[in-house]
Parts: C-alpha cells; structure tokens; sequence
C-alpha cells in the first residue's frame, strides 16, 4: 500500500463522494474512509469480495447498495488503484493503463469470471449475482480500462491531459 500523503486522503473523499454508491458493496453503509482504508475497499472491490476481512470493520449508516459491481465497475476500481499506486503526482499515460490493466484482466480478473461461468460448482458470489455469462469472458482488459477511465472522467474523479499527443490520466 503506498504512503498516504495529503493528495491520496484528497483523492479518497472525492471517491467516496462522487463512486460511494459502488465502492459501499466492498463496505456496506460506509460513507467515507480515511486513504487506507479505502485503498483496502478498492482492492476488495477489484478482486470481487464484499466482505473481505480487512474491511470488516469499516461501517457506516449510508444505504447499501442494491446490486453487485459489474465488470466495469471492478474495473474502475482496478485503474484507480494503478493511479493510486503510481508515483506523485500519480499519472499514468493512458496506453500505460491498458496495458496494465489488460495484463491484469488476462492474468487474474478474467479467470474469476471464467471459474464462475465454466464451473457452477466453484462460483463465487459475484458472479452468480452478476449472472455473468461466456460473452463477458470475450471482452480484452484494454477495452475494459479505456471504459473505466472516460466512466470515471464523467464523474470528474479523473482527468486526461492530452499534451503533444499523449493523453495522461490523472486524479481530477
């Protein structure tokens, strides 16, 4: 986890503020968390668990969400912990994100779906409540990351830059 700084605590109220009604199913009733905690919601909400051990203890009163995070809301947590990962000012090139986030979805968000899809038997949560099917399987990370990243720029959580042609990705 990196060193929460005044910018990352920033950055964590205007998720909560702008993304809680998604980040609430990894924190049911939760409305805003200091930069740890919600790098460990984050990280929950990625890896599809709602009730992880280590945001147990994170509550709230706010109300919970009705349904699960789809894949692209999985995803958007995913580009957000990339940016929160990444060095001060924490920007990341866009193509540098699609790149991570499309090795990401090869290597372990795309086999969550597929062992609940392929076999029942081992399901987890998420993806029987998602009732994903094999056409979710067929979607590339780097697609997934472009839809997360312009997603949370209309929520102005996050902001492109484009200079000399390269669009870096920034928190808003």
């Amino acid at each position: 986890m990196p060193t929460p700084t005044e910018e990352l605590e920033r950055m964590s109220a205007k998720i909560w503020e702008l993304f809680g009604e998604n980040v609430r199913y990894a924190a049911p009733g939760c409305t805003s968390a200091s930069f740890p905690d919600t790098f460990k919601v984050l990280r929950a909400l990625e890896q599809g668990a709602p009730n992880d051990a280590d945001t147990a203890g994170i509550t709230g009163d706010a109300s919970n969400p009705t349904v699960p995070p789809s894949i692209g809301t999985i995803m958007m947590a995913h580009v957000l912990l990339l940016l929160m990962r990444s060095q001060a000012p924490h920007t990341l090139p866009l193509p540098m994100i699609k790149s991570y986030s499309d090795n990401w979805w090869k290597q372990e968000g795309q086999d969550q779906v597929r062992a609940g899809v392929e076999k029942p038997a081992t399901r987890n949560p998420l993806v029987q409540q998602l009732g994903i099917d094999a056409s979710d399987l067929e979607q590339t990370g780097d697609a997934l990351a472009t839809r997360a990243v312009y997603g949370l720029v209309a929520k102005k959580i996050l902001r492109i830059q484009r200079a000399g042609g390269a669009a870096n990705v920034r928190f808003a």
